[in-house]
């Protein structure tokens, strides 16, 4: 909670979260914060994803043309070269575990 609390403290308007929630994540550590009537995802990135092959500066490329072709989350900040970030929620379903056929 310790590097939540320091990467959060680093950006200004969120230093004093109303709430936080821990959420699943496969390889990191990952949080919903809110602030007021706002809603964020922070992500905490595992510091060995080097050894899984992950790119963060490609990753924050990725994202960032992902958001403006409408197909994923804005990015409020990305912190490299960690690659921790703070994106806006997407209203949508989870996956099923059984996905339907056709």
């Amino acid at each position: 909670m310790q590097l939540l609390c320091d990467l959060l403290s680093q950006v200004g308007e969120f230093r004093e979260p109303d709430r936080i929630e821990p959420l699943r994540g496969l390889s990191n550590r990952n949080f919903r914060v809110v602030l007021g009537q706002d809603e964020y995802i922070v992500r905490l990135a595992s510091p060995h994803a080097e050894r899984l092959g992950i790119s963060r500066e490609a990753e924050a490329k990725a994202l960032g043309l992902a958001h403006t072709a409408g197909l994923g989350p804005e990015v409020v900040r990305y912190v490299l070269p960690e690659g921790h970030l703070i994106a806006r929620p997407i209203a949508a379903q989870p996956f099923s575990e059984t996905p339907n056929r056709f």
